[in-house]
């Protein structure tokens, strides 16, 4: 069952909150986080770093985010989570 909750994150000096959601999956985790309402997916790879997934009907969307934030949210999830 998802538990929503808000993401605290350094971003360019300022603190942020951002809404999310923890998913289990299977015998791991899945974390949407929603940027500008945009939901992002993250979860962790081979080497247990967290990645993005993003549809490729999303792509175009996506992209207009900046990949800075981004790579700031798989830290801190990175921190959190691990």
């Amino acid at each position: 069952m998802p538990e929503n909750f808000e993401l605290p994150l350094w971003y360019n000096g300022k603190k942020i909150m951002l809404p999310a959601e923890f998913q289990p999956w299977g015998y791991t985790h899945r974390i949407t986080v929603y940027v500008e309402d945009f939901p992002f997916v993250f979860e962790l790879d081979e080497e247990k770093n967290y990645r993005t997934i993003v549809l490729e009907q999303d792509r175009k969307k996506a992209e207009k985010i900046d990949q800075q934030l981004l790579q700031a949210i798989a830290e801190t999830l990175q921190k959190l989570f691990s």
